[in-house]
């Protein structure tokens, strides 16, 4: 794990810790520790993609197929339990608003996403002539 995504997982992991009041990573397997530790897995991959499943167990302590098992599962319930949706919204907008996720490359990704489609919208909502002539000066 790089020092970019570290940071980023080492965010996540305090914002879980703040919203459960416990620390995720003591090696346990008691519901109140392994569920918020399933859930930092889930947020943490769906903020950096990229990362490989076997970095984010290094980190717990867990093997991927743990990791893979967190993130299924979390995805399950996030689809079955509304409430559980919640925690996933505000633990995700909290790591959000931090300086370790404003310099992490997945928010370069997502800010380059949306400046593209953002161009592409512009770009369609011209007449072709118009499109034409802005390609030509390019």
């Amino acid at each position: 794990m790089d020092r970019k995504e570290k940071a980023l997982m080492d965010e996540v992991v305090k914002q879980v810790n703040n919203y459960f009041d416990t620390d995720v990573k003591i090696k346990s397997k008691r519901k109140e520790i392994s569920k918020p530790r399933m859930i930092a897995c889930y947020i943490f991959r769906k903020m950096s993609p990229d990362t490989i499943l076997s970095k984010i167990g290094d980190y717990f302590g867990l093997g991927h197929a743990t990791v893979i098992h967190a993130i299924n599962t979390t995805e399950t319930e996030n689809e079955i339990y509304k409430d559980n949706l919640a925690d996933y919204f505000f633990i995700r907008s909290k790591v959000e608003l931090s300086d370790a996720y404003k310099n992490s490359d997945s928010y370069k990704a997502s800010v380059k996403e949306v400046l593209a489609t953002n161009l592409y919208k512009k770009i369609m909502s011209k007449d072709i002539n118009d499109i034409a002539e802005l390609i030509k000066t390019l």
